[in-house]
């Protein structure tokens, strides 16, 4: 049993990163689903095969509400900042447990169909999600229980990491990555309109199922996409190739979105867009990331229609920026053209 602890910022906000990331994977590929079949316009809404991933779907989000309500700021009370996280772990079970049976009947009811019209792989992903977030949830949360030690924290994250879902696990954050991030917070002073096919995108996340997720959703739009597993990899990547957009995660190991975000700002990639996803939700987040430069900011688990009309807008601008700097350079150069064809013509009026 876990003894009274001091319920933190940074504990809330380390505990939704890691009950959202398997729930993203729900959200995701469920609604990928819907969009894939809505695409083959073989099935109405009436229809099960359209039916089960709205079903999915829809107790991801109601799942999503319940975690935010239990693990909200508010149940720091005032004068009061000690809580039981094994009281608030039971209310969460108790809330959700339910509606993962569910996710995983209606998934487990899709795989059993003899021809399924859908991406199966695409469905155990799903059930591979929902039971790594029922392990989260579960009784020892041995992810939770040495939060106070970076370097036990380390060490906690391998221990669960063997019993998570590999592709869901992989490099995994720690509480000490989130407190890093929340840190630097603190410290803080303060219709598509473009071709997709010609527009190169840089996804950052340490997350494999994250990365997969997006790379999916992006390279159904036509975009040429790329991959990064860390912050390092993302730098490495845009000094050896030219990207007109990066989507970056902010809690990672080694270098975070923060870092990051500021060292393409202040060098010679500052004109890329940045797109900041993160589990982060706090206002303050996304504040920092603004006034550092991102061209925006959404929190996760994100609606894929939301975030594709961020980047239509994002590479939109781009776009006219570039043309403003093509338009600028040809009329400093004509200028400089007209400025000597002034010194001929004064020459040949001298010589006259």
């Amino acid at each position: 049993m876990l003894d009274k602890v001091e319920i933190t910022t940074s504990l809330l906000a380390y505990w939704r990163h890691e009950l959202y990331g398997p729930l993203n994977i729900i959200q995701g590929y469920s609604d990928l689903i819907l969009e894939e079949i809505e695409e083959d316009n073989r099935f109405s809404e009436t229809h099960k095969f359209y039916i089960i991933p709205s079903d999915i779907l829809r107790t991801g989000k109601d799942i999503q509400a319940i975690i935010s309500d239990t693990l909200s700021s508010n149940i720091l009370n005032e004068g009061n900042r000690f809580c039981n996280i094994t009281e608030v772990r039971s209310l969460l079970e108790q809330l959700t447990v339910p509606k993962i049976n569910f996710i995983e009947l209606k998934a487990s009811e899709i795989l059993a169909c003899s021809d399924v019209p859908i991406n199966t792989s695409d469905v155990e992903k799903i059930l591979r999600a929902a039971s790594n977030l029922r392990l989260l949830l579960g009784e020892n949360m041995v992810w939770l229980k040495s939060y106070s030690s970076p370097i036990e924290d380390r060490q906690v994250s391998k221990l669960i990491g063997k019993e998570l879902d590999k592709n869901w696990s992989g490099n995994r954050a720690s509480l000490f990555d989130v407190e890093k991030s929340l840190n630097e917070i603190k410290s803080h002073s303060h219709g598509k309109c473009v071709r997709a096919e010609d527009f190169k995108i840089l996804i950052v996340d340490n997350n494999r199922s994250n990365q997969e997720l997006l790379y999916r959703q992006l390279e159904r739009e036509r975009y040429s996409v790329s991959l990064a597993e860390s912050g390092e990899d993302a730098l490495q990547a845009v000094s050896e190739d030219n990207f007109d957009l990066i989507l970056l995660d902010i809690v990672m190991p080694g270098l975070n979105g923060y870092q990051v975000l500021d060292r393409l700002k202040k060098g010679r990639w500052q004109h890329i867009p940045v797109i900041m996803i993160s589990s982060l939700a706090e206002i303050e987040s996304i504040t920092k990331c603004i006034e550092m430069g991102a061209e925006d900011y959404l929190p996760k688990p994100f609606s894929f229609t939301l975030l594709r009309a961020k980047i239509d807008a994002c590479l939109e601008n781009k776009k006219l920026r570039d043309q403003e700097k093509i338009y600028v350079s040809r009329l400093a150069l004509a200028n400089q053209e007209i400025e000597e064809l002034n010194k001929k013509l004064e020459a040949e009026n001298n010589r006259l």
